[in-house]
Order: structure tokens, then sequence, then C-alpha cells
């Protein structure tokens, strides 16, 4: 519904446009919600839309715009949706997704260190405030999609723990992890060179996208590797958590690349996504109707460095 991102995280290419844009216009800028409504409507000629994804970095900041736009969307789409919102979303914009339709909603919790999550990340929140902001949207009938990341620049094997400490205390409905893909223009991959934990001269060529390869220099590679792997089961199943933190130092390997693959169908669940638009989907933007090979996915290419 717009662009542009007022919050200073690290790890996003958010700041970086908001700085390049100083001074050049407005960097927020919003559809009105009238011409959302007609947006929505010319997709809904072209395909069966059966519910809506707002991908919005985050949805619903400007509360006077969602009250206007939930108005309008009730009467004219009335269809469920899934957006991106916060951990510290105000309970007045929860009572808006509610009203609107919502049925889920994808919070970036990130670490549940707060020393990596406030002074390296720039997400100022405590994790008394994540669990009640996903407290209260579970309690108002919304799912949550708790998105996470490990092997960020000094994070110790307990602060990777703590991270799904964090989702278990949240009561996540489905929990996501990728390791932390430093990408050279990221404030936190600056301030990683800066401090000797990624190497010098690092630049898009060194820059990889798959998913379970971590570049940043830590004693705890495979352990990384493994837990981002078998995150989700972590944090929904409290028997296997134990096991889990035994054969985490395991090398990494077929079995656990596998079951990390699988974590692909929260998103099926979530999403509410339909059994064939699916499997086109993974076999055409992926080259795999399963999605083992690349994306948002684990991969079973771990590079050894």
């Amino acid at each position: 519904t717009g662009v542009g991102c007022p919050y200073p995280c690290t790890f996003c290419h958010s700041i970086n446009f908001m700085r390049e844009t100083s001074g050049k216009g407005k960097f927020m800028r919003s559809k009105s919600p009238e011409y959302m409504i007609c947006e929505i409507k010319s997709v809904q000629k072209l395909a069966p839309l059966r519910n809506i994804h707002f991908s919005d970095d985050t949805f619903g900041l400007n509360i006077e715009w969602l009250e206007e736009f939930v108005n309008l969307y009730k009467e004219e789409i009335a269809l469920p949706f899934t957006c991106n919102a916060r951990a510290d979303t105000p309970f007045r914009v929860i009572e808006l997704f509610k009203e609107g339709g919502c049925i889920g909603v994808q919070i970036g919790l990130e670490s549940g260190s707060e020393r990596i999550r406030r002074k390296l990340l720039k997400k100022m929140w405590l994790d008394e405030t994540a669990v009640e902001g996903c407290h209260a949207f579970r309690k108002s009938g919304m799912k949550v999609m708790a998105t996470n990341m490990i092997g960020i620049p000094s994070e110790t094997l307990e602060e990777a723990w703590s991270t799904i400490e964090l989702n278990v205390k949240c009561k996540i409905d489905y929990a996501r992890c990728n390791v932390f893909l430093p990408h050279p223009a990221l404030d936190l991959t600056k301030w990683a060179i800066k401090n000797g934990y990624i190497k010098e001269g690092f630049s898009l060529e060194d820059f990889s996208a798959e998913a379970l390869n971590p570049v940043v220099k830590t004693p705890f590679r495979k352990e990384f590797v493994n837990i981002a792997n078998l995150f989700s089961l972590s944090v929904k199943h409290k028997l296997l958590r134990k096991l889990i933190k035994r054969v985490c130092h395991l090398r990494p390997n077929a079995f656990f690349n596998f079951i990390g693959s699988l974590n692909m169908f929260q998103d099926f669940f979530f999403f509410q996504l339909k059994v064939m638009p699916s499997y086109h989907y993974f076999r055409n933007t992926i080259g795999s109707p399963i999605g083992f090979k690349y994306g948002a996915w684990p991969t079973d290419k771990v590079k050894k460095v």
C-alpha cells in the first residue's frame, strides 16, 4: 500500500533508501485507500482472489489511513488478509486489523538477545513487549508467523538459543529462521567488517543468497546451520528441544537439511495457499516443486570455509 519504513534496522535496506532520498521529497509514501481498493479490484479481474497479503515493510503505520482503508475494505472487498507488523504494534491497530478481516501477521522477532536486538539490530523493543504484542494478536484471532535470524555478528550459542526461547514465550504459531545474509551495503555488515567478523574488502562478489551459508566468522558455524534447520521444531515441541540442543553440535547433514526444507509448509498454511498454484509457484520461481533448491528456504549446499 506504500513504500518506506521509518525504523533504523541495521540489517534492512530501508535505512539506506531513507538516506539516499534525504532532501529529495517525502520518504514515506502511501497510496490512497480509494486507490488501493481499485488496485485490488483490478487484480480480482485477473485471478480468483481468496485472500490477500499486504507486503508493506510495516502495514498500518498511519492509523488514520488504516481506519479509512478498513472501512472501505470491509464494504467493497471483504477478503481475509495477512500483513507484516511489528512486535510493538499499538492495540488500536490490532483492533483495526481484526475489524478488517486480518487472519495472520508476520513479525520480525529476529533475536531473543536484547544485546543483539537493541545494540546491533536497532530494534528497541523489550522481550516483554514482544510477548504482549504477540499474545494480543493471537487473542484477536490472528495467527502469528515470526521471522528470526541467527549467525549475527558476535552472537553466542546461548544467544541463539534465547531466540528460540523468545518464540516459545510469544507462543508463535509459525517460526521461521535463516542465518544472517550480509549484503555489503547494510549497516550491520559494515559494523561486522570493522570489528573483524567479516573479511576486509567484502563485496557483492562475496555475497551469498543461500539461506544456510553463514559468511560471518564464528566458532558456532555448524551449530547455527543446524539450529536454523531445526528451529521450528525447537519452538513447537518442548520434548524435542533438549534433544536438538544436543545434536546441534553435529556436522550439518542431509537429514537436518531435509527437515529444514519442510519449513516451507509453514508458509503454505499461514498464507492459506492452494496446492496447484503453490506447485506452479515453486516450480517456476525456485526451480523445484518442493522448494529445496533456492530462495528463502534452507538449502543442502552448505559451503565449507
